[in-house]
């Protein structure tokens, strides 16, 4: 259980460094962010945690439009996959 809190807390932060790294514009300029496409790349542990917590990312403001390419599997099939 302590794994998968772990694993929680480091997809919540990797979240919150690659949406504030992404840039975007200011809402003082009318424009919309497109969103983008992310990449997951896993161990099979936290799909669990991970599927709840995307869809709770995705229904933020700077969640909106990011979508998610997901892959889980076992640790040598994950590293020559990346």
């Amino acid at each position: 259980m302590k794994q998968l809190w772990g694993s929680v807390v480091i997809l919540a932060s990797l979240l919150v460094l690659v949406t504030s790294g992404c840039g975007g514009t200011s809402s003082a300029s009318g424009a919309d962010s497109s969103g983008g496409n992310l990449t997951l790349v896993a161990y099979s542990t936290p799909q669990e945690a991970y599927e709840a917590i995307i869809p709770a990312f995705q229904e933020t403001p700077e969640g909106k439009g990011v979508e998610f390419e997901q892959s889980y599997g076992a640790s040598g099939e994950q590293s020559r996959a990346v």
